[in-house]
């Protein structure tokens, strides 16, 4: 009988020891080559995020972008804020690139699609990022662009409070056009015609007196056809509480006068309030009144309760007062063809309040979004893309 086997020797352990090692290393040593090639990325990528956040959160990319926006002082300070805000957020073996934006009129005065930082000022960055294998990206879009170029304003004007706040107004934003008046003649004749001078926006802070009849039909023709926008605060409805100007604003007075107490913003979702908080108040003049007005939501005109305060004729007695009321709505002037109508009324003498140094910054927002958005000039939100790689110096 033939009988075959094998003879385990000392060469064949060594053998399979040896293979054996070999495959184990291999099997140790791949997990941490794939790691990185499915997390090094996710890595890089959290960095750009999570910076890019930051530099929103402390404010220095809205910082930065007003300078640009005013010019003040130059795009290199600019670049610098964001190039030093970077650079304490970034580990020291990342390098970066942040491109911002640049909207029109300030593609034009600048003389470049955007704003580009990179660590500094080095010419050898571009050629290098261009060479790159490996980068992660960022992006989100600003709202601190918003800033509507030749935004024609036809401003009513009847105290000198009133020309202090529109230049505060014009200081944030100095590429708006301001037409002041008190002259109703001039005023009805801006109003009263589509042309290259009719305003984007009328500005009724706080009319003292009460409007012609054809000035009434004028500014609320104007509306209607989407013409223009219409913002009104203060005394202008208790002195222009006629139809037409509840049609314009969609709200109805009922009282002259209440007890003063501060704005409360009830609604935050809406272009007006977004930069607020619900619940937080707008500090409001104690020696200043305010006004009751009642939403007129009837022929298919939306408003928007943005904001109230309350009133106590008799304690413990407490009613809901409008304070901040926004219209908007689409009307058909013919058939088949549509206009959107906006208009947002104040019931406070804000211009006053802020004036005085009583909710300053707050009223200057608020009526500074009231006149972009009534406006219908739908302002485009620009692009900041932060890019971020692992290597050396340019």
């Amino acid at each position: 009988m033939r009988e075959g086997g094998f003879i385990l020797s000392l060469d064949a352990v060594f053998a399979l020891l040896l293979t054996t090692m070999l495959v184990a290393a291999a099997v140790k040593l791949a997990p941490p080559i794939l790691g990185y090639q499915e997390h090094g990325y996710e890595r890089l990528s959290r960095f750009a995020s999570d910076a890019l956040l930051c530099l929103e959160r402390r404010g220095a990319l809205s910082e930065a972008i007003g300078m640009l926006a005013r010019r003040v002082p130059l795009p290199e300070n600019a670049k610098l804020i964001l190039r030093e805000n970077l650079r304490s957020l970034l580990p020291s073996y990342l390098q970066f690139r942040l491109d911002i934006g640049l909207p029109p009129h300030l593609q034009a005065k600048l003389k470049t699609e955007k704003l580009t930082v990179y660590p500094d000022d080095s010419p050898a960055w571009p050629g290098a990022f261009e060479n790159l294998e490996e980068v992660a990206a960022c992006t989100r879009v600003t709202v601190d662009f918003v800033i509507l170029e030749n935004l024609r304003i036809l401003a009513w004007v009847d105290e000198n409070d009133e020309n202090i706040f529109l230049d505060n107004i014009h200081n944030l934003r100095p590429n708006w056009i301001f037409i002041r008046t008190n002259d109703e003649t001039y005023f009805r004749s801006l109003i009263s015609q589509l042309n290259e001078n009719t305003p984007h926006v009328v500005f009724l802070p706080d009319v003292d007196n009460s409007f012609a009849l054809a000035t009434r039909l004028a500014l609320e023709r104007g509306n209607r056809n989407g013409w223009y926008g219409v913002v009104g605060g203060g005394a202008t409805m208790l002195n222009n509480n006629t139809p037409e100007f509840q049609r314009i604003f969609a709200a109805r007075l009922r009282t002259s006068r209440t007890q003063t107490q501060d704005i409360l913003i009830v609604d935050n979702t809406h272009y007006l309030t977004e930069n607020f908080q619900v619940g937080e108040n707008i500090p409001y003049l104690d020696t200043m009144p305010q006004y009751r007005y009642e939403p007129q939501r009837r022929l298919g005109r939306p408003v928007y309760v943005l904001a109230q305060s309350y009133w106590t004729p008799k304690p413990p007695r407490r009613r809901d007062n409008s304070a901040i009321l926004a219209k908007d709505s689409l009307t058909e002037i013919s058939p088949g063809v549509y206009r959107r109508e906006r208009a947002t009324l104040f019931n406070t003498h804000f211009v006053e309040s802020a004036t005085q140094g009583v909710g300053e910054n707050q009223w200057l927002t608020l009526a500074i979004r009231a006149l972009e958005w009534s406006s219908r000039k739908k302002p485009e939100f620009e692009p900041v893309t932060l890019y971020v790689w692992r290597g050396p110096h340019a």
